[in-house]
């Protein structure tokens, strides 16, 4: 396995001066990618210990005042959530001239707030814990900044000081052709639904979208999947994780997933 948890440590260990980078949003939200509800199983509550393991490690990302998710991400320490950017970069924060509240989602804990100058953005989230005590109806969402992002990988990293002992183990190598794979996520804004697809292979494809054309080393579902689970995770069948939702093909029956070669390039720079 490629040695990355010493770079994600030292990111959280910057805690809150690492929200200082400078950031800049762009008005425009990449088409997501996500399966189709026909396609997606509700995760039961207690019915499957994988499922329950492998969600516990996620988290959806709603909108200012919702309850439902555009986007999901995932736990790869206590308090770092990596997502695709195209997620993060459109704007669903809270902020106003004095710096980063809540005050139009409710009023943060002490232990929820995140202050910062206006030039910051905050990302709103629940977790699974959340959604299966019905919290995503009763209580306000948790909070993260972009720490990191590269668009042309597709990915951002996101800091929050809402830590969660359960977090991903990034998978050593790629997954085979034909192996199957596990996708978690939030289709149509349905939260926390599963799909099984097999993997049609992992290479460099070539990528396009309105902000051009980029090189990436994905995995290849064999499932068209849609709007809804971008930035949610892809896992094999040991529960690790082998990939992020990046978008899907508008002619062929495939999705695409950001790879572990992306991704650990991407938390090592």
């Amino acid at each position: 396995m490629i040695a990355h948890n010493s770079k994600l440590a030292e990111l959280v260990s910057r805690g809150l001066s690492a929200l200082k980078l400078p950031m800049v949003a762009i008005a425009w939200m990449f088409a997501s990618a996500c399966f189709t509800t026909s396609q997606a199983k509700p995760i039961v509550p207690g019915s499957s210990p994988f499922l329950d393991d492998t969600a516990d490690k996620t988290v959806m990302f709603v909108s200012r005042g919702a309850s439902s998710a555009f986007c999901g991400g995932v736990y790869v320490t206590e308090n770092a959530v990596l997502t695709a950017y195209h997620c993060v970069d459109e704007g669903q924060w809270c902020t106003n001239d004095m710096g980063i509240t809540l005050t139009s989602c409710g009023t943060p804990d002490a232990g929820n707030e995140v202050r910062n100058d206006a030039t910051k953005h905050a990302f709103l989230f629940y977790t699974y814990d959340d959604h299966k005590s019905g919290a995503t109806c009763t209580s306000e969402p948790w909070i993260a900044v972009l720490v990191k992002h590269d668009e042309r990988a597709d990915l951002a990293l996101l800091y929050t000081r809402h830590a969660s002992a359960a977090y991903a183990t990034i998978a050593g190598m790629l997954p085979e052709t034909g192996s199957i794979a596990y996708v978690i996520g939030h289709p149509e804004w349905v939260s926390y639904t599963h799909l099984s697809a097999h993997v049609n292979s992992a290479s460099t494809r070539t990528m396009r979208n309105k902000k051009g054309t980029f090189s990436r080393h994905v995995v290849v579902l064999d499932k068209r999947i849609r709007e809804g689970t971008s930035g949610g995770g892809l896992w094999n069948a040991g529960g690790e994780l082998i990939g992020i939702c990046l978008s899907r093909s508008t002619i062929f029956n495939e999705s695409y997933f950001a790879s572990v070669v992306e991704i650990d390039t991407f938390l090592l720079q």
